[in-house]
């Protein structure tokens, strides 16, 4: 039987048809991008495969947002939004004498373990709960920066299809419920206070790339020039950061290839490229204290890998408005390698 087998493959292969040769795939054209919203009033979501920004939302539409694939819970770094667990546990105490000596914003490199709210649902000897410690907000300032007050929030319950939370004013006695549902086609539902609303902020999560958006950051003292000293506080920054899903980067430094326009896949295709959020972030633009503009560093070049795990050179190339005239409005240009 192995010698009948072996001389059928000769025959077998002689019918199968010649095949065309393989033309290779040429690279992108070279576009450009273009927000035409302030990023200091909006965040936008941006897709590298269609060279558009899927959707919009006003950076004070929503206050926190739940994952929909695990349980982190987060808060909108935009306002921004601060918080931190308090000691006691009657949730019915409306004295806000229980605010917490300390309030923490979120990791901007998407880091949701050390995230303000961490792994709320286990306990200190590791186990799993089904109802979080009550934890205090901070939700921040509207579009006037007028303070927008204090919540107290605690989930009362969770499974792998919805969370049930329980949240008031600080200083309010009425109590209001409501379960929330994960839906797999995002990676979080948004919520906000003001009317107890779900608001689908974000777009489906495999049709964006970046999100550009006024954050909160822990940076150095030293980098916005008001001290020597290298002790990170919280400080609002614009920028550009990755959608969790599949989406990865890496600032490319190859110093003997920096020409933009010279950087083939060949150069970058063994970068070993990031998952934290912030890779690109905001410091691709530098403020001048003379004339008090930013400027756009156009060496800091992006690789970027998108959703659908093609590669793009990226860079910025201004932060000001087409007529020159406002901040906020970013220009950058990409291109599929």
């Amino acid at each position: 039987m192995k010698y009948f087998f072996l001389l059928f493959i000769p025959l077998f292969i002689s019918c199968i048809p010649e095949e065309d040769p393989v033309v290779p795939k040429d690279r992108g054209d070279l576009e450009s991008g273009y927000m035409d919203k302030s990023i200091y009033d909006y965040q936008g979501f941006f897709d590298l495969g269609t060279n558009q920004f899927i959707s919009f939302n006003s950076k004070t539409s929503w206050d926190i947002a739940f994952d929909c694939n695990d349980n982190f819970i987060i808060m909108n770094g935009a306002r921004p939004v601060k918080g931190a667990f308090i000691d006691f546990n009657n949730f019915e105490l409306s004295d806000d004498k229980y605010t917490p000596d300390s309030l923490f914003i979120d990791e901007a490199n998407g880091d949701l373990i050390n995230s303000a709210m961490g792994r709320w649902w286990i306990d200190e000897t590791g186990n799993e709960i089904k109802q979080s410690k009550i934890f205090y907000l901070d939700r921040g300032r509207d579009e006037r920066r007028r303070p927008l007050g204090t919540y107290k929030l605690q989930v009362i319950d969770w499974d792998q299809e919805s969370y049930t939370i329980r949240y008031a004013n600080i200083n309010d006695t009425t109590i209001q419920e409501m379960k929330i549902y994960r839906d797999q086609n995002y990676n979080f539902v948004y919520f906000n206070f003001d009317d107890s609303t779900l608001t689908q902020v974000e777009p489906h999560k495999n049709s964006w790339d970046l999100f550009f958006t006024e954050k909160s950051e822990y940076v150095p003292l030293n980098a916005i020039g008001t001290s020597e000293d290298s002790e990170a506080i919280p400080y609002q920054v614009r920028g550009v950061y990755l959608n969790p899903y599949n989406v990865e980067a890496i600032l490319y430094e190859n110093l003997d290839s920096l020409d933009f326009n010279m950087i083939t896949r060949d150069d970058v295709i063994s970068l070993n490229l990031s998952k934290e959020l912030n890779v690109i972030g905001y410091d691709w633009k530098n403020f001048s204290l003379q004339g008090e503009v930013y400027a756009v560093d156009p060496n800091k070049i992006y690789i970027v890998k998108d959703t659908d795990g093609l590669l793009y050179k990226f860079r910025f190339i201004s932060f000001f408005s087409k007529d020159g005239g406002e901040r906020g409005y970013i220009s950058f240009e990409f291109q599929q390698l």
